[in-house]
Order: structure tokens, then C-alpha cells, then sequence
């Protein structure tokens, strides 16, 4: 995460997962360096990725460029927000989920190759 963040990037997590989890998560593994802000499904009452993703656009003011995810409504939320998609191989992604992103990575330490 650190080449992407050397190349100007902002990172920011959009995620189905419960906020108390992800900030565990976030600061347990002292993300703070290489993530701006974390984003939970929960702060909204439709349950919409895609939604998630239009609030962080518009509390934070970015366009974004890409967005990283394993699951379908990653890819939707990207199709809908016109943002490019990379899917990852992660522990929960499906191969026919993944045929959905525009770019598709073995690990995220491939992201450096991919991201210009």
C-alpha cells in the first residue's frame, strides 16, 4: 500500500463489515499510515455498496480512480460510480463474481504494476 499511496493515491475502505470490526481491524494493524478513512455499509439505512461509495465521493470530495474489491457488489458499486474495478483474489472471491471487475490481481502486491 505504501507504492500507491508514493504515487499520490488516497485510500479509503468501503466495506459490508461492521464498523466496530473494521476499526479494530484498521488499528490493530496501524493502517492509519496507508488509509485515510474507513466507510461501513451500516452508516447507511439502504445497505447499498453503491451508495456507500457515492457518500465517501461527496463527504470527501474525491474522484476516484479505482476501486479494489473481491465481490460483485465492489464491481457494482464501481460500474454505477463510473470507476474502474480491480478485482482480487481474495479469500471470499469467486471467480464468476470476478469477471465483472475491469482488471482482475492475483494480490494486492500486484496493484503496483497495475496502478499508474
Amino acid at each position: 500500500m505504501s507504492d500507491i499511496k508514493d504515487k499520490g493515491y488516497d485510500i479509503f475502505i468501503a466495506s459490508n463489515g461492521d464498523e466496530k470490526y473494521l476499526k479494530a481491524i484498521y488499528n490493530y494493524h496501524g493502517l492509519d499510515k496507508y488509509i485515510k478513512n474507513i466507510y461501513s455499509i451500516n452508516i447507511l439505512n439502504s445497505g447499498s455498496k453503491s451508495e456507500l461509495v457515492r457518500h465517501i465521493i461527496v463527504s470527501e470530495n474525491i474522484q476516484p480512480r479505482y476501486i479494489i474489491g473481491d465481490r460483485l457488489s465492489d464491481f457494482k458499486a464501481g460500474m454505477e460510480n463510473g470507476i474502474e474495478t480491480i478485482g482480487c483474489r481474495f479469500y471470499f472471491s469467486k471467480d464468476e463474481e470476478l469477471k465483472q471487475a475491469d482488471y482482475v490481481i492475483d494480490s494486492l502486491k500486484d496493484l503496483t504494476n497495475l496502478i499508474k
